[in-house]
Order: C-alpha cells, then sequence, then structure tokens
C-alpha cells in the first residue's frame, strides 16, 4: 500500500475548498494559511498556450478583467464575418447587463463575492436573452440592494419577460415595484399564525385603499425630519483605498442616524463593512449574511439565553442543567443529539429521517420528563417567540424577556 504523502494528504483535506474540513475549521485556517498571486499565470487561472492566443493585444483572461461597459466597447470594435453570430451574442447579454446597473462588473470576478442583489439581477439577465415562452417566472424581492435609479431599469427587465408571453410572478415589498404589477395580491394581516390571509386582490390603486397593513402604509403621507439631530464629534475614515474606492476620506458624526447611499457598485458596503472595521475595531457589522453555527445552534444559543432557560429546568427538578442540553448529558443516545439519523445511499444523497428514539426532539426521552410549568424542554422549545414571551411573562426573567421582546417588535 502506498502512502500519498503528508503535503498532499494536507492540502487534500484541509486546503481545497470544498473539503470538509475546510468548511469545518475555515476561521482557525485563515490564521496560518498564506494566499499569493500564482507566479506563472500571474492570476489569470490560464495556462500559456491558452494566454497566447490574443485579439488586438488581449488574451480572454484580460477581456474578462474588464468592467462590462469597457469589454462592450472592445467588442464593438471588432468585425469578423464568420463570427458575427458569436459577436452579436455577446454585445446583447453585455448590453443587458449595463441595462441592469451591473455595467461595473468584471466577467471574472468570482460568484461568491456578488451580492443577493447582484446574483438576481445577473439570474434575471440570463433568463432575459431566452427564447423560451410560456413560462411561469417567479422573482423574489428583486429590488433588495438597489439604489432607486435601478429600480426602473428591472421594471424594464421584468416587462421584457412578461412581454415576450411569459408569466411573472414577483414577492415583493417596494411600491415602484408593486406598481408596475396588472394585478396585485395582498396577504396578512400579520405574520408567523397571525398571517396567511388573503386581504386584498386588485389594482395598485385599489391597494393604496385598502384596510391592511400595506394599504394603510402606502396610503400615509410621507414626511422628512425638517430638525435632524446635530453631531459634535466624527469617526474618520482615512484614505479608504480597496476594491473602486479611491483613496478617499470621510467623516462619519457619532451619536446621530446616518445613512451612506449611492447606486449600486459605488463602494458603499465596502466603504461601511470592510474599510471602517479595518480602521477602527469596536465596530458591529449587521448585515443579511446567514448566521454561523453549529449544527445543533438554535435561537436560543445564537442569543446567549439558553443557560438561563436550562438552569429553570435544573432549579424546578432539582438535576444537572447539563441534562437540558443536546450537546451534553441530554442529548438523544440513538442520533447524539441531532434529531435526525442520516442514511447513506451510496452513490446518491443521504437522506436525513427523524430520530426513531427522541422522535426529532434531540433530547433523550428520559429528559423529557422533567418539566417547568407543565411543559418538558422540548415543548419550550418548539414555542414561537410570541408563545414564549407568554409561556414566561410571570416570572422574572429580565434577559430572557427583553430578547424575546425585541423579537417581537421586530418582526
Amino acid at each position: 500500500m502506498q502512502y500519498i504523502g503528508l503535503l498532499p494528504r494536507i492540502k487534500n483535506d484541509f486546503l481545497k475548498k470544498e473539503s470538509r474540513e475546510f468548511n469545518l475549521r475555515k476561521e482557525a485556517l485563515q490564521k496560518i494559511i498564506a494566499t499569493d498571486t500564482c507566479p506563472d499565470c500571474n492570476g489569470k487561472r490560464l495556462n500559456e498556450t491558452i494566454l497566447s492566443c490574443k485579439i488586438k493585444g488581449m488574451d480572454i483572461a484580460d477581456c474578462s478583467a474588464l468592467p462590462v461597459d469597457e469589454l462592450l466597447e472592445f467588442i464593438n470594435s471588432l468585425s469578423s464575418g464568420p463570427f458575427d453570430v458569436i459577436i452579436k451574442e455577446l454585445q446583447k447579454k453585455l448590453a443587458h447587463l449595463i441595462t441592469i446597473g451591473l455595467q461595473y462588473l468584471t466577467l471574472d470576478r468570482t460568484t461568491n463575492t456578488l451580492s443577493g442583489g447582484e446574483s438576481q439581477r445577473i439570474k434575471m439577465v440570463r433568463h432575459l436573452g431566452n427564447s423560451i415562452e410560456d413560462l411561469l417566472y417567479i422573482f423574489d424581492e428583486p429590488s433588495i440592494g438597489l439604489h432607486a435609479k435601478d429600480l426602473d431599469n428591472i421594471s424594464k427587465i421584468i416587462r421584457k419577460i412578461k412581454e415576450k408571453g411569459n408569466s411573472v410572478l414577483i414577492v415583493e415589498h417596494d411600491p415602484d415595484i408593486i406598481k408596475i404589477a396588472d394585478h396585485v395580491i395582498d396577504v396578512g394581516p400579520l405574520s408567523g399564525v397571525h398571517g396567511g390571509e388573503i386581504i386584498y386582490e386588485g389594482t395598485f390603486e385599489g391597494l393604496c385603499a385598502s384596510k391592511g397593513k400595506t394599504g394603510e402604509y402606502f396610503s400615509q403621507e410621507r414626511r422628512y425630519k425638517g430638525n435632524p439631530l446635530r453631531s459634535q464629534t466624527v469617526i474618520s475614515i482615512k484614505n479608504a483605498d480597496l476594491f473602486n474606492l479611491k483613496n478617499i476620506t470621510v467623516d462619519i458624526p457619532m451619536n446621530v442616524l446616518t445613512v451612506v447611499t449611492g447606486v449600486a457598485g459605488s463602494g458603499k458596503s465596502t466603504l461601511i463593512g470592510k474599510v471602517l472595521p479595518l480602521q477602527l475595531s469596536e465596530v458591529k457589522i449587521i448585515n443579511q449574511s446567514p448566521i454561523a453555527g453549529s449544527q445543533r445552534s438554535t435561537l436560543l444559543t445564537y442569543l446567549g439565553i439558553s443557560d438561563r432557560l436550562r438552569k429553570l429546568f435544573a432549579s424546578a427538578n432539582h438535576v444537572s442543567d447539563r441534562l437540558f442540553s443536546t450537546n451534553s448529558l441530554g442529548a438523544c443516545p440513538n442520533c447524539k443529539g441531532l434529531g435526525v439519523e442520516k442514511i447513506d445511499l451510496a452513490f446518491m444523497d443521504d437522506i436525513e429521517q427523524p430520530c426513531d428514539v427522541c422522535h426529532g426532539t434531540g433530547f433523550d426521552p428520559q429528559v423529557l420528563k422533567y418539566q417547568f410549568l407543565h411543559k418538558n424542554i422540548a415543548e419550550v422549545m418548539d414555542l414561537t417567540v410570541e408563545e414564549a414571551l407568554s409561556f414566561l411573562s410571570n416570572m422574572i426573567l429580565l434577559r430572557i424577556l427583553n430578547c424575546l421582546q425585541i423579537l417581537v417588535s421586530v418582526t
């Protein structure tokens, strides 16, 4: 038996991005891994033979590194009879990207660096060139992350897809997108168990006059703050020079609400989300990225109130609080606290099914015999935030109640 060697083993198990170990230990590995540009291709990722093929002195990597609007200028300067079909298709696709407000992107941009709004708009461009008709297209909030200027372009794209003989269904909150609809359906009246009803069907004008929350909001008179707060101190971002930021310096006033705006791709997120935290350590970034956690993480563990709940059960039943954790003594012995069992189907994807022993709770059945206010730990975990707030309302549990109250207020 041949041993593959230490370095190949480390590369395959820890350094490949698709490996299990890399995904599990991503943050730890970043501290010991140094990444540099490949000296052979200078970061172009293509071999010497391919890079030797050029048009007007430009290889394919050079073209991919151009912003979309500059690449379109280059394509427009080409003339070749046998390849006119290819050139026209490139011109059409690139023109659609510019129409939808993505002219600043380069074609070599990796997809994992695109924002949610950018990804969705690229999908729209891909389907805009489709010749298939009589399809149902579903857009889930296409206005996310867009400047008001770009919404008109989005509307044009959606109309073109409809005019080709397709049906378009949009899930949306923005009135500028809702206005273009031929038919509006308002769902409510509230969220969760208080939703699930059709409040209104009809035109946008009728929606504004309807009695639901959406209609009430759209019919309100809009006002701006005429007397904003004045700040005495500022946070200075100096010489910001990252991605498309051009060595800029800006002062952000403290103790007031400040909005950074601008067209999509102008550098807002880079300035505030990347440069500011580098220059000022005491910054908390709250964005729409998924909450990082293990397979066992819950809302309670993320909010830091799971320990208090476990201690309530432990105190009420005079046992160890470790019994009320699926990561400790309370874990189901069969599924190890996961609540599911995986069935390995060899060459097909694994199938998950609820654990036969704990029935999906993740807790040892013996633990579920212990109760607090006539509910076991699994039943409490299964409560909605609103139900949990009512369940614990008579207890002096300020930390838990405050967290639950804030969650209710933002839904």
